[in-house]
């Protein structure tokens, strides 16, 4: 998540790009735990969540390995 961060910072200044990811990221990535548990052992997930005012663009994508966990990697479109 730290090249998450980054890329925020960078984007939107370091206070907004701080408070996205301190307010609106946690609900993007419970969501998309939420789906990603629907997932069997060994598939793959990915979902694309637009800021309200479409200024970006967050892409999850993820796989689920044998013992259940999520490997969750982000992107700043």
């Amino acid at each position: 998540m730290e090249a998450l961060v980054a890329a925020l910072n960078a984007r939107f200044g370091t206070t907004e790009g701080t408070r996205l990811f301190m307010t609106v990221i946690p609900g993007i990535i419970s969501d998309f735990k939420g789906m990603a548990e629907k997932v069997q052992p060994g598939g793959q997930i990915s979902e694309e969540y637009r800021l309200d005012d479409g200024s970006a663009i967050i892409c999850l994508t993820g796989k689920k390995d044998a013992s259940g966990e999520i490997q969750i990697n982000a992107e700043l479109l």
